[in-house]
């Protein structure tokens, strides 16, 4: 196998991770909705997902950039890796946002940003 080819591969097997972990907690999510006794059961999975997996499948979107600049990957190959980043990513911040909000209102003590490395910035979050 040629250098670049196993780059390709190396840049997806970062991205996969992001996307199956997502997909599973959306179906744990959608069969075990009220079953489920404590709300940590809901977002320990997104503040994984959002902490670790997040940036491990960015560095996999751009070494799938950087490939592309030199001809050695195709456009679609990128125009996917990110529109699955930006969809898996985007989903678990928006559940993440909409669920400590919703359990967490009245007292406003737990946010996401305390909890995902790179949303403290973000503090209102």
């Amino acid at each position: 196998m040629k250098p670049f080819a196993l780059a390709n591969i190396g840049s997806w097997i970062l991205i996969i991770p992001l996307s199956v972990a997502s997909i599973r907690h959306g179906w744990i999510c959608f069969h075990f909705w009220g079953c489920l006794a404590f709300a940590d059961n809901y977002i320990d999975p997104v503040v994984f997902i959002l902490s670790y997996l997040a940036p491990v499948a960015i560095l996999g979107v751009v070494s799938l950039v950087l490939l592309q600049r030199y001809n050695k990957t195709t456009t679609r190959s990128v125009i996917l890796a990110t529109s699955l980043f930006l969809f898996f990513t985007g989903g678990m911040l928006v559940f993440g946002i909409w669920y400590l909000h919703r359990t967490h209102a009245p007292s406003g003590h737990f946010l996401l940003s305390e909890h995902v490395w790179w949303l403290k910035p973000f503090t209102t979050i």
